[in-house]
C-alpha cells in the first residue's frame, strides 16, 4: 500500500513521512501538489529512475520556501547604548582581524566608527 500512488512516483508511508519531515518548509497542503507535479512530469518525459530526482526537486523547493520565509521575515531593530555599540564593534574587529589594522587599537577604531555611525544608528545615550 502506498501513501502517494502516482503513475510513476509511488511512496510508501515510511518514505512519504521521511520526505515530509526532511522537506518541512513546503506547506502541508502543497506537498502532495509538488509530488503530483513531479509525477506528471516524470510520466510525460518517461523517466523511470525518479526517486533521487524527486528528492532533489523537493529539496530545491524546500530551499525556495525557506528563502521566501527568510526574505519576508520582519526586521527587528535593536536599540544599543553607546557602550554596547562600542563593545560590538570591538568584538567584530576581534572576530575578523584581517579587516582591522593593528594600530590604532580596536577600541580607538570603535570610537571613531561610533562617531561616524552616530547619525545612522539608533543609539540610546
Amino acid at each position: 500500500m502506498y501513501k502517494f500512488d502516482g503513475r510513476i512516483i509511488k511512496l510508501t508511508s515510511e518514505d512519504y513521512d521521511r520526505w515530509r519531515k526532511a522537506y518541512s518548509a513546503i506547506p502541508a497542503d502543497c506537498f502532495t501538489a509538488e509530488l503530483q507535479a513531479l509525477d506528471d512530469f516524470y510520466h510525460e518525459e518517461k523517466i523511470e529512475k525518479w526517486f533521487i530526482r524527486a528528492s532533489a526537486a523537493l529539496r530545491n523547493r524546500n530551499r525556495k520556501y525557506l528563502q521566501e520565509k527568510r526574505d519576508s521575515a520582519p526586521v527587528q531593530l535593536v536599540q544599543l547604548t553607546k557602550e554596547e555599540a562600542l563593545d560590538f564593534a570591538v568584538w567584530q574587529m576581534e572576530e575578523h582581524p584581517w579587516t582591522t589594522p593593528t594600530y590604532p587599537p580596536p577600541r580607538a577604531i570603535a570610537e571613531a566608527q561610533y562617531r561616524a555611525w552616530r547619525g545612522k544608528l539608533r543609539v540610546v545615550e
